[in-house]
């Protein structure tokens, strides 16, 4: 099914959804070198590639040394995540593997969280399907996809917690957050989750309006990622 188009607009997920802020960089605060090597890791992790310095340079045809203080200017800017030099996350997608896989032509990628999972769907061309588990009963959980059309969902009552941010601790979001943002059998295992984890709170998502907010929080990497009109 498609998404209504009330599930689209921001006016419903800000006044349905609390603690959705974005990290997805506007791309007027980059440069254009800047958004350059950030859409090369991305296509990278798309496609189950390397994002290593050496990959990277070969990818945008730059050298190590140009590539290297951009990426650091990246991970302060909250566009991705690395340690030590190593990339670990481009939001939405994950360079190590996660409990929430993206099988896509053929290839097994990974995302941060279950709403980042969800914004995957819309940066491909073919069909894709998420495979994670309720963090609860530990049920195996599929969603299939074509863009913004979910095909099927298992279980058919799946949703999705998202944690608020002031429940977390502070620090970089696929460390404090995303591990608490997940896939739920149903709205009542998320409930006897949240019973079991009082320190959390959050929205518990029916998966078409997680969807959405997946759509509206990573629109412009979903636009610099397809390389659509009006990016830099």
């Amino acid at each position: 099914m498609s998404l209504p188009s009330e599930l689209r607009s921001k006016a419903f997920l800000t006044g349905k959804i609390t603690g959705a802020e974005s990290v997805s960089m506007p791309h007027e605060d980059m440069t254009r070198l800047e958004l350059r090597i950030r859409r090369a890791v991305l296509r990278r992790l798309l496609r189950g590639q390397p994002v290593d310095l050496d990959s990277l340079s070969t990818s945008t045809r730059l050298s190590p040394e140009e590539v290297a203080p951009v990426l650091s200017k990246l991970s302060d800017l909250g566009a991705l995540h690395a340690m030590d030099g190593v990339i670990i996350a481009a939001y939405p997608l994950s360079a190590v593997p996660t409990r929430h896989r993206i099988r896509r032509d053929g290839t097994i990628i990974y995302a941060n969280c279950a709403l980042d999972a969800l914004a995957v769907p819309f940066m491909v061309e073919e069909i894709v399907s998420i495979e994670s588990d309720c963090t609860h009963c530990g049920q195996a959980t599929t969603v299939e996809m074509s863009g913004d059309r979910i095909l099927a969902a298992h279980p058919r009552s799946l949703v999705v917690f998202h944690v608020a941010r002031d429940s977390c601790e502070a620090g970089p979001a696929v460390l404090t957050r995303c591990p608490h943002i997940n896939f739920f059998c149903g709205t009542d295992h998320a409930g006897r989750w949240l019973a079991e984890n009082p320190g959390r709170s959050g929205d518990v998502l029916a998966l078409p309006q997680a969807v959405a907010q997946a759509c509206e929080r990573f629109a412009s990497t979903i636009s610099l990622v397809r390389g659509e009109e009006g990016q830099r």
